[in-house]
Parts: C-alpha cells; sequence; structure tokens
C-alpha cells in the first residue's frame, strides 16, 4: 500500500531519502521491542482522519489508484468501538473522543447502516 497509494502523494523533502525512510517506517512497526500500540497510534483519528486520510482517498479515487487506503475509514470506526476482539475495553486516547469520535462511537455500536448515513 505504501508504496502503490501513499507514495505518489507525497512531494519530494529535500535531504530526505523517501526509500530510506519508508523502510525505517516499515521496520519500526514491525519491531515487538518498540509495540506501537493501537490506541497511541489511533489516538488522532479524530483530526487526521479528515485532515490526511480523506483528501488522500479522494485524490487516488480521482487517480483511479484506489485500493486500500479507503479501508483506513472502516478500521478507524472499528477503533471507536472501543472494544478489542476478546470483549476488553481500549482506552480512547482521542482528543475529539467526547465530540464528533464520540458520537460516531455509538452510531456504530447501535446501528451500523446510520453511522454510514450520518456521515455521507
Amino acid at each position: 500500500m505504501i508504496d502503490h497509494e501513499v507514495t505518489p502523494l507525497l512531494s519530494e523533502v529535500p535531504g530526505v531519502d523517501l526509500t530510506k525512510y519508508k523502510t525505517n517506517l516499515i521496520e519500526r512497526f514491525a519491531n515487538p521491542a518498540i509495540r506501537d500500540q493501537l490506541s497511541l497510534i489511533g489516538s488522532y483519528g479524530s483530526s487526521g482522519i479528515p485532515k490526511f486520510v480523506l483528501p488522500s482517498i479522494e485524490e487516488l479515487q480521482r487517480r483511479g489508484l484506489i485500493k486500500l487506503l479507503s479501508f483506513t475509514v472502516p478500521c478507524w470506526f472499528r477503533f471507536l468501538d472501543g472494544w478489542d476482539e476478546s470483549g476488553k475495553e481500549m482506552p480512547m486516547l482521542d482528543p475529539l473522543h467526547c465530540g464528533n469520535a464520540q458520537r460516531l462511537r455509538g452510531e456504530m455500536r447501535n446501528n451500523f447502516s446510520t453511522l454510514v448515513n450520518s456521515i455521507a
């Protein structure tokens, strides 16, 4: 996904070797000693998804390249449910949790189609 859907949208940054940066990023997420927690990765979803992910999805769709990045949005909705696969509550660190994220989380729990209609 990173090479086919993210890289084409990035502008060149002077002094940054993008290939090396992507390799380091993938190694970081694969390293069990670092153990990035889902709650930390998703902590700024309410601000990051609309600001970075949705415009990227729209641009990829315009270019006819969209495949996997769009899956980020339903994954974030699932995260907002607040429970992991074993039924354990996940901490919600999103600073907008009490606003939009909380509304979406409640709607998702009650009725997924209501959630989709409220965003569409």
